[in-house]
C-alpha cells in the first residue's frame, strides 16, 4: 500500500509540474515532451507519465496536438479556438526534429520578390523526416535528400546569412533548370546582391550533384574559377 500511495503522489506531482508549466506559456505558444523533460529536469524514464498527462489535456482541449511529441497553448477569441501562427508551427516542429526549415515551392520564389501568386497550401522543405501526420490544415513539410545535403556541407553559422542561402537554394530546386530560365536574370541578381562572394563560392560547393546545373546557370566561368 505505501508503494501504491509513493507512485500516486509522484504522479500527482508530475502532473501538477507539467501543468503549471504549460499555464505560464503564452496562449498560442508551441511546446514539446523533450522541453518539458528538459526544462523541468524530468527523468527519461518518466516521459511516459509526461505523454500520458499532455494525452489528456489534449483530449480535453487544453492543449492542441500538432504532431507526435509537439503542442500549443491554444488562443481564443469570441469566435472560438485561433489557428496557430505559422512561425510558431515552424518553430515548434525545427525545435522538435533539430531540423532546418525553410520555405518551399511558390513561398520560397515569393520570398525572392519574383512572384506575387498566393499558394493555396504553405509549404517548407525539411531537412529530417517528419513520420507522424501533422494536424494543421493547409500547411506541408516535405523531407528532401538534397535539402539535407546541402545544410550539412553549407559551412556557414551566420543565421541572417544562412537563411537568405536558404530562401535561395529553395527556390532553384522548385523552379529546376527550366523553370530557372523564366527568371534567369533576375535569379542571377539575386545571388549575386544577397550573398557577398566568398558564401557563394561556399553555397555552390555546398550542392548535390543533382544541382550542379546552378553553377553553370549563374555565370558558370566565374563561379567555376572562385571555386577552384
Amino acid at each position: 500500500m505505501g508503494y501504491s500511495k509513493l507512485q500516486k503522489d509522484s504522479k500527482k506531482d508530475i502532473s501538477a509540474t507539467v501543468k503549471a508549466y504549460i499555464s505560464h506559456l503564452h496562449f498560442g505558444k508551441t511546446f514539446t515532451t523533450k522541453q518539458i523533460l528538459d526544462k523541468k529536469n524530468f527523468c527519461d524514464d518518466q516521459s511516459d507519465a509526461i505523454a500520458s498527462i499532455l494525452s489528456r489535456m489534449s483530449k480535453k482541449e487544453e492543449i492542441i496536438r500538432i504532431t507526435n511529441g509537439v503542442y500549443y497553448r491554444p488562443k481564443l477569441s469570441r469566435f472560438g479556438r485561433l489557428p496557430i501562427d505559422t512561425k510558431e508551427l515552424v518553430a515548434g516542429i525545427a525545435k522538435n526534429k533539430d531540423a532546418t526549415i525553410a520555405p518551399a515551392g511558390l513561398a520560397a520564389v515569393n520570398a525572392l520578390g519574383l512572384d506575387t501568386q498566393l499558394p493555396m497550401v504553405k509549404s517548407f522543405i525539411i531537412s529530417e523526416r517528419v513520420r507522424a501526420k501533422i494536424d494543421v490544415k493547409n500547411v506541408k513539410f516535405e523531407y528532401k535528400e538534397s535539402f539535407k545535403f546541402f545544410i550539412s556541407h553549407f559551412d556557414v553559422k551566420e543565421e541572417k546569412v544562412r537563411n537568405k542561402a536558404l530562401i535561395l537554394w529553395s527556390a532553384f530546386s522548385y523552379l529546376d533548370k527550366s523553370g530557372f530560365k523564366h527568371y534567369e536574370q533576375d535569379l542571377k541578381c539575386k545571388f549575386k546582391t544577397m550573398l557577398e562572394p566568398k558564401i557563394q563560392i561556399k553555397f555552390i560547393k555546398a550542392l548535390p550533384r543533382s544541382m550542379k546545373w546552378i553553377s553553370e546557370s549563374l555565370d558558370g566561368k566565374v563561379i567555376h574559377e572562385r571555386v577552384s
